[in-house]
């Protein structure tokens, strides 16, 4: 196993301080519509790092692969970090699934926003997963592709502006930096943030926007 990645060791150390956040936070008093007392309505603006078109590429061919070889039950590990976090949206799509079912450990707190007219007009506070080895990641991505049914066909894009502003108002970390893509097949529209592993790349934040795209349109 190579040594981690920096960036990918800096996202593990936001996510300890986004459980401790968590834990102190518990006791905190909400309004009724989920947003806490003096939380700004406004997006905040997007941090967005880019790299090269072929650092992109050689990420985009990576998770190609990883979905076909989920999809067919094939053995994955290789291609996987120890690492990985559930969003709430496809969590909420697998959780009941036996391969993921009884994974206890790493329930996450997640807020995710609902906007309307570019402003954030409800904080919701969803549970997501953190698969923490590489079994349970294999097995999220076992289940997550018996659930989804991905296909060869599916399109692998760049996020545009709005998924960009709705991911950077739920993560934990100082900017968005690519690899990141939406993969949108029949019903789903997988985003798949990914950090650098081992000469190449590897999906660490996996969450479905397909359902949240809807949420966010009719509260338009």
């Amino acid at each position: 196993m190579s040594p981690l990645s920096s960036e990918f060791t800096s996202k593990v150390v936001s996510l300890c301080l986004l459980f401790v956040a968590v834990l102190l936070s518990q006791g905190c008093k909400t309004t009724d519509d989920g947003i806490a007392p003096g939380d700004s309505m406004q997006l905040q603006p997007v941090a967005y790092k880019t790299i090269s078109a072929s650092e992109n590429q050689k990420a985009k061919d990576k998770l190609q692969q990883l979905l076909m070889c989920a999809s067919l039950s094939g053995k994955c590990q290789s291609m996987l970090p120890k690492i990985t976090i559930c969003g709430p949206y496809l969590w909420s799509k697998i959780k009941d699934h036996d391969r993921v079912s009884k994974i206890d450990a790493g329930v996450m707190s997640i807020k995710s926003p609902r906007i309307g007219n570019g402003k954030v007009v409800k904080v919701i506070e969803m549970e997501g997963k953190l698969f923490q080895n590489n079994d349970q990641v294999q097995s999220f991505w076992k289940a997550s592709a018996d659930r989804l049914q991905f296909n060869s066909t599916d399109t692998i894009r760049q996020l545009n502006h709005e998924e960009k502003k709705i991911y950077w108002s739920m993560i934990p970390f100082k900017q968005i930096t690519e690899p990141i893509f939406v993969v949108e097949g029949a019903g789903y529209k997988l985003l798949v943030d990914m950090v650098e592993d081992n000469d190449s790349y590897a999906p660490f934040w996996v969450d479905d926007f397909y359902l949240l795209d809807r949420i966010n349109t009719s509260a338009q």
